[in-house]
């Protein structure tokens, strides 16, 4: 077992979110440890005993940590702030203005007064040896403040390591940065960059789901996604999810060629249509922000949780292999898969982050293809069908449905506005805008209705960071 403790000695934590600068960063990601143990190596980088531990902690699996959560855990009011920026000229010419005359930019300050100021990293099946451990010792004595610099902290070993509350998990609530190996040596090479440039920002790096230790959550047949990004091409909008999605599927095929699994081309062997998950695509579309336009950007090929390591090498081959979506006489769209594990910078492209989240309420990016026709006389309204549907998915029957045409997600276009195409899955079939509210939270994907595996019923979560 090897443990480091962080006490915030202050009470509070002073720490910006990387997705969002007026949200405060709870818990206190690995890779924000990891980097202020790096800028402490900076102090001596001749230590070679000091490098060789940073290189040995980024070499082991993420830890677990003690941390207090959810009511444990108060946030403070953000407020906006407009404070003087930086001398903008370079150090050889005059000097700006006096601060006073500067322009102010705009900051925030979020901060988090946690019940127990102290936070534990553990790696249960890691033991240093005693260089190591020294090294690592000295490191910490040298961090002083995580986060912002009034986050004041000790940083020490762990000498009565407690129980987690959070451990890595395939699927979570949570999405946090760890280092990897390589991490150590990849901040060096941007610190010497940035003394010609100090506009270069280090690579965002992995991120791991976290869940609360000993929880289980519902969650629905599909896993994590692989991501494609557009990278140049025509402007298209949401609207266009049927057409587009059906000549990525139709592109994908013909990669995989010959003898394709069921689960990937969503057809038994006699031609009829699969009758368990299969892999499904989906539209990654602007939306969910305040200034949204519902602008494809991308897009995600999703797998069902059971799906094993050869299924998913051979779908990302394949993807690898699509350069280029041809749409008539709209244009052609040039495409490129994502490396896996790395956080996209288009905020547009996070799918695990967006579209993973644990969340009671969900509401619809596409709409949703009710699988039968509803039936008011007889008691069938759409709500029930919707309600019938998200049971299908082996999740529990939602407490409360909305029903409509307009989305309660910003940027995301009408029902009746999505184009049909010549979508087998769409033909007769009523679509509908949906809020999904459940009893308890459910984790995503969530893919509800008869257009799922072609992109329609793209659920996003309601809580948390998206409005």
């Amino acid at each position: 077992m090897f443990a480091i403790e962080v006490e915030y000695l202050l009470g509070r934590a002073v720490a910006t979110d990387s997705t969002r600068r007026d949200l405060a960063e709870w818990p206190p990601h690995p890779q924000r440890l990891f980097s202020a143990l790096v800028d402490a190596y900076g102090d001596d980088p001749d230590d070679a005993d000091a490098a060789d531990a940073l290189r040995w902690l980024e070499s082991l699996a993420p830890p677990q940590l003690y941390v207090s959560l959810g009511e444990e855990a108060f946030y403070r009011r953000v407020t906006k702030y407009f404070v003087p920026v930086n001398d903008e000229l370079p150090k050889r010419l005059s000097a700006a203005p006096l601060v006073e005359q500067r322009k102010r930019q705009e900051r925030y300050f979020p901060a988090v007064m946690p019940c127990n100021p102290r936070v534990q990293f553990l790696w249960p099946d890691a033991t240093p040896d005693a260089r190591i451990e020294r090294a690592l010792t000295t490191l910490m004595q040298r961090v002083h403040y995580l986060g912002h610099s009034s986050s004041l902290v000790r940083v020490a070993p762990a000498r009565v390591p407690l129980s987690p509350s959070l451990v890595p998990a395939s699927q979570g609530e949570l999405l946090l940065r760890v280092p990897g190996p390589g991490r150590f040596d990849r901040l060096r090479q941007v610190y010497e960059l940035r003394r010609e440039d100090s506009t270069v920002q280090p690579p965002r790096g992995a991120e791991v789901w976290y869940r609360r230790a000993g929880a289980q959550r519902p969650c629905g047949p599909f896993g994590s996604g692989i991501v494609v990004a557009i990278q140049d091409g025509p402007p298209v909008d949401l609207v266009a999810t049927a057409p587009v999605i059906d000549r990525l599927r139709d592109a994908l095929l013909a990669q995989l060629s010959a003898d394709i699994p069921e689960i990937l081309s969503g057809h038994q062997e006699s031609g009829a249509p699969a009758l368990q998950p299969h892999l499904a695509l989906l539209p990654l579309a602007n939306v969910g922000y305040p200034y949204s336009d519902g602008t494809l950007k991308g897009f995600a090929a999703v797998l069902p949780r059971h799906a094993d390591e050869r299924v998913r090498t051979r779908l990302l081959l394949a993807l690898q292999s699509v350069r280029e979506l041809l749409l008539g006489k709209l244009g052609v769209l040039k495409l490129d898969v994502l490396p896996q594990g790395e956080t996209p910078r288009l905020a547009s492209l996070r799918f695990d982050a967006r579209y993973r989240r644990p969340a009671r309420v969900w509401v619809s990016v596409t709409p949703v293809a009710l699988s039968r026709h509803p039936k008011p006389n007889k008691g069938l309204t759409e709500a029930d069908i919707i309600a019938q549907d998200v049971e299908r998915l082996g999740l529990p029957r939602p407490r409360d449905i909305g029903v409509g045409m307009v989305s309660a997600v910003r940027g995301a276009p009408r029902a009746m506005e999505f184009m049909r195409g010549n979508l087998k899955q769409l033909e007769g079939r009523l679509l509908r805008h949906v809020r999904i509210e459940f009893d308890e939270k459910v984790e995503g994907p969530l893919l509800v209705g008869a257009g799922r595996f072609m992109g329609f019923g793209l659920c996003l979560p309601l809580e948390g960071r998206e409005r």
